[in-house]
This record gives structure tokens, C-alpha cells and sequence, in this order.
């Protein structure tokens, strides 16, 4: 039973990637004793965080690396990445939820996610890990809340990181231990997501040169970023905007990012290789033109945005109306609710007040009256909803007979009750107490008293 997670390489992407597939954790007490629960919930934290490894004396893999310093001239303690030992990224999980699932091993909850490591990055990790086959890993954490249940720690709620590759013999790290690490490598990983893209952009470029030089690059330098490269620095630099497209130009060092707002303005950045900040002054407006060519000589420029303008505005009116159609809608059934209430609670009523009046009406005539407990059960079940759908062949309700019928039906059992309980008491009669009454009819007294000195 295993209770590290482990990394294995699947395949070559390129000439710079590897597909790899990690079990990044399991849920369930380990070997620290510690207890992830809530995996389903939490797992797509996990989502686009990096792979890291640390690299010791020409040993692949380690532990957490980081040296803490002191500036020697604020004397603010800070943590340092410089160090040969320190931990590098090496590589990213999937940003794709299909790429994540949730399987049981061996009768054991685990997170298996996909992954890419960066060869270009760690060479050394990449040939090591298909020497061996296989790696450990540590699942980096924030937690957020937990409890202590004895000697073991349960997390509740909790945030993935990343993976750290361990070396051999070296144990996971202590969950939000490297928080404060992972943070000072974020610019880092931005820039080695860029990296890898670009690399992947490269190999397509190769593989494909003759339309790649038509399509992607011209003679002026100037290269097309893919909607991937596209997406990485939306994510990264311009979350508030849409990255429409962007190109490098390889001469000036430089990246053109054409951005759109969302009420489709348009916008243009230009940012320079190795810029990690982008600076919200320098996002210019611009307009993006189109043409109507009305001859040979005659054109006439249309600013794109009037035209999304126009679109946008139809949207506007169209989600309105869809709202307001749905707000009826809300209220049509609310108020079908309501109606549906107030005609339950009035068969529920109506209900009770039947089958009072068929207990009274019964009892005007009985020779013996029926107790008004019967009526207890009976308006249970009313209350119970056992009344409230009863209809005939036409769909109407007949909630009130049903009630009548229920309560005339424990009348006849009562009655006949008191009629068996009536015939058992007559039949009650001493044969002495016959002959008796015989010659009492027949005599008097006399007779009797004569009849009774003759038995001596």
C-alpha cells in the first residue's frame, strides 16, 4: 500500500516535453498522520500548479529547499531561491479538468492527475525518472482548517499548491510549510509557462516550416503567437482583459497585445521580453477598422467596435427580455404555488368539516351513539395529505365523500360491536329461570310453591 504519491513519464510531447501522471494524493490517514479529507471538493485547486524538484550535489531530487538571508542593510529576513540546492520549477499540471480524476486503488481514495515536465529545464530529472521508472512525490498544501483527533491531524479545507518530486528517503513536506517558497516562484512559473509555450510553439513551427513561414512569421521578424501563448498571458498579465492576439517581434525585443474589454472596447500593450509587470498607463485605446469597398477607388473605413457596438447592444435588449421572462416566470409559479397551498389547506378543511357532519348525522339515528375520538385518526390522515388527490374518472375531487365514507365505515364497526356485545348479554338465561317463568304464567304462585313440595 502505497502513501507517497508517485510520478511516472507516459511519453515524449516534443522534442522539449514529457507527458507524466501523477498520484498526487490520497485521502485517508498517512504515514505523518495526517488526514486529507474533502478530496472531491478540493482537488481542482490543483489545477495549473507547478512541478518542482530540487537539484543537490548532482542528486536529483530533494527536499524544500530555500535559504532564509538577512538584508544587511534593512536587516529583513527574506527567502532566498539562489542557492544550488534551492527548488526550481520543472514543470505544470494539467489546466484541463478532464486531465484530473479521483480513482480507488487498492481500496484507497486517490487524486491522478496529467502533467508535462519541462526537459529543457531539468534534463537530468527527465532521464532519471525514465532510468528508474518512477518517482515520489509530496503534495504541497495550504490548509485552512482542520482538528486534531489524538495523534493524527484531520484537514477539512485546504488549498493545493503544487507537487514537489522527492529524492529518495526524504519525507513530504509539512502541509503550508511552503507557502511563502511557492509565492516567490510565482513570477517565476509565469515566465517558465511563456517558456514551455513558446518551446511548444517552436516544435509546431518546425515540423510544419514550410506553412509556418507563410502563416506564422514574415520577413519582417515578426512572429504570431498561437491561442496558447495567447491564453498564458492572458492568464498571467491581463486577467481583466481578453488577449485577442499578440505577436513577438523578435528584432525590438518586444510582444504587440491586442486586448478587448468587456464591453468590447479595444485596447493595445506592448510589453518587453523579461517585463514581469504590466502597467495599466500604457494600455492604450485603440480602434480596430474594417472597410466597405464600394468600386475599385472607393472605400469606406468602419470602426469594428460600432459594429460590436450595434451586436452588443441586441444582446443588451435580448437579455433583458430574457430576464424579464423569467422573472414572470418566477412569478407565474410562485403564485401557482400559492393558489396550489390555499386549495390543499381548503380540502384539508373541507374534508374535516365532512366527515364531522357525517358522524353527527349518523348519531341522530343510532341506537347507540359513536364516541367523537373516532374522528381523531381520520383527521390525521386529512392532515396527512391522504384526502388531498382523491378525484374520480373526471379529475374532480372527492375528498369530502372519501371522509364520509371513512368515518360511516367506523361507525358500522361500531355498531356492530354493540350489537354482538348486546346479543351475548341476552343470551345470558339460567334454564331453571325458564321453567319457572313457565309455571309462573300458567299457576301463580300456588302452582309454583305445589309443584316444588311434590319434588321432595
Amino acid at each position: 500500500m502505497e502513501t507517497n504519491g508517485t510520478l511516472i513519464v507516459l511519453q515524449r510531447i516534443n522534442q522539449y516535453e514529457f507527458a507524466v501522471e501523477i498520484k498526487v494524493m490520497r485521502e485517508g490517514v498517512n504515514r505523518n498522520r495526517w488526514d486529507y479529507q474533502n478530496l472531491e471538493k478540493y482537488y481542482e485547486t490543483f489545477l495549473g500548479q507547478p512541478i518542482l524538484c530540487a537539484f543537490v550535489n548532482g542528486k536529483i531530487g530533494d527536499g524544500h529547499n530555500m535559504r532564509e538571508k538577512t538584508n544587511r542593510e534593512t536587516g529583513e529576513k527574506y527567502y532566498s531561491f539562489t542557492d544550488a540546492t534551492a527548488e526550481r520549477i520543472v514543470g505544470a499540471l494539467s489546466v484541463d479538468k478532464d486531465d484530473f480524476s479521483i480513482q480507488e486503488i487498492d481500496g484507497e481514495k486517490w487524486l491522478v492527475a496529467k502533467g508535462r515536465l519541462w526537459e529543457f529545464y531539468a534534463p537530468e530529472l527527465v532521464d532519471k525518472i525514465i532510468r528508474t521508472g518512477r518517482m515520489d512525490v509530496s503534495a504541497e498544501t495550504m490548509v485552512e482548517d482542520s482538528y486534531e483527533d489524538g495523534d493524527i491531524e484531520v484537514f477539512t479545507k485546504w488549498t493545493g499548491l503544487g507537487v514537489t518530486i522527492l529524492g529518495d528517503d526524504v519525507q513530504p513536506a509539512i502541509p503550508s510549510a511552503s507557502i511563502k517558497a511557492l509565492e516567490l516562484l510565482k513570477d517565476e512559473f509565469a515566465e517558465a509557462k511563456l517558456k514551455a509555450a513558446s518551446y511548444e510553439q517552436r516544435e509546431s513551427d518546425q515540423a510544419n516550416k514550410a506553412n509556418s513561414k507563410k502563416e506564422k512569421q514574415g520577413d519582417n521578424g515578426m512572429v504570431i503567437l498561437n491561442p496558447r501563448e495567447c491564453s498564458v498571458l492572458q492568464e498571467t498579465y491581463f486577467t481583466a482583459y481578453k488577449v485577442l492576439s499578440a505577436m513577438h517581434d523578435e528584432d525590438k525585443n518586444e510582444t504587440l497585445v491586442c486586448l478587448m474589454s468587456d464591453d468590447g472596447s479595444t485596447y493595445s500593450y506592448v510589453m518587453a521580453d523579461g517585463e514581469k509587470t504590466v502597467l495599466p498607463e500604457r494600455i492604450k485605446s485603440v480602434s480596430v477598422n474594417s472597410a466597405v469597398n464600394f468600386d475599385a477607388e472607393r472605400s469606406v473605413p468602419v470602426d469594428s467596435f460600432e459594429m460590436v457596438r450595434a451586436l452588443s447592444q441586441n444582446v443588451v435588449t435580448l437579455s433583458n427580455e430574457k430576464k424579464n421572462a423569467e422573472e414572470r416566470a418566477a412569478k407565474a409559479e410562485a403564485d401557482l404555488k400559492a393558489m396550489q397551498e390555499a386549495e390543499t389547506a381548503r380540502r384539508k378543511k373541507a374534508a374535516k368539516a365532512a366527515a364531522k357532519s357525517a358522524l353527527e348525522k349518523y348519531n341522530e339515528s343510532a341506537e347507540c351513539a359513536v364516541d367523537a375520538k373516532v374522528l381523531e385518526d381520520i383527521d390525521k390522515d386529512i392532515d396527512d395529505g391522504e384526502y388531498d388527490d382523491c378525484v374520480n374518472c373526471d379529475g374532480e375531487w372527492v375528498g369530502e365523500e372519501a371522509a364520509m365514507n371513512a368515518v360511516y365505515a367506523e361507525c358500522g364497526k361500531q355498531a356492530q360491536k354493540y350489537n354482538e356485545e348486546k346479543i351475548a348479554k341476552n343470551s345470558k338465561v339460567l334454564v331453571w329461570d325458564k321453567d319457572g317463568a313457565k309455571k309462573a304464567s300458567e299457576g301463580g304462585v300456588k302452582a309454583i310453591l305445589a309443584s316444588l313440595r311434590n319434588s321432595k
